[in-house]
């Protein structure tokens, strides 16, 4: 018995988070054309490191400057593309926005927005997603009562 061809891809994204007026909002993606909401992440270039990738993909799809906090975690998965099953590792760090402009993201994305915790963990799409989500408040929740 073959074992099947399986590409690996790894990405890196944010869970991204900014204070204002004491609260705390969390950063979703909507892809353009779907029918989801997502975290900010991408794929990690060649020669390109898992934060510098986080970074970049975090301003590409949101347009939001941010700051990386700690790593959360990681979270894998397969799918299939192209006839190949494909096993997708993603990198996510606890990121704070500090400035840039939700209008300015690539034509990957249709809407960017900043949501409380519980609007933002009951929008997301993947139950991976909403894990990483509730790993970065908790961090964030430890930090700030630090």
């Amino acid at each position: 018995m073959s074992r099947p061809n399986i590409e690996h891809l790894y990405s890196a994204g944010g869970v991204v988070y900014k204070i204002e007026s004491s609260r705390v909002s969390w950063l979703l993606i909507k892809p353009t054309g779907r029918d989801e909401w997502r975290l900010a992440k991408g794929l990690i270039e060649k020669n390109e490191t898992s934060v510098k990738a986080a970074l970049r993909e975090v301003f590409e799809e949101s347009g939001a400057e941010a700051n990386i906090r700690e790593k959360i975690g990681t979270i894998k998965y397969f799918y299939n593309q192209d006839n190949k099953k494909v096993l997708k590792e993603v990198i996510f760090f606890l990121m704070e926005s500090v400035g840039g402009n939700p209008e300015n993201h690539d034509q990957e994305v249709e809407e960017v927005v900043f949501l409380p915790y519980k609007k933002a963990y009951n929008k997301l799409t993947y139950d991976t997603e909403k894990e990483m989500l509730a790993k970065g408040k908790v961090i964030l929740d430890q930090i700030l009562t630090a």
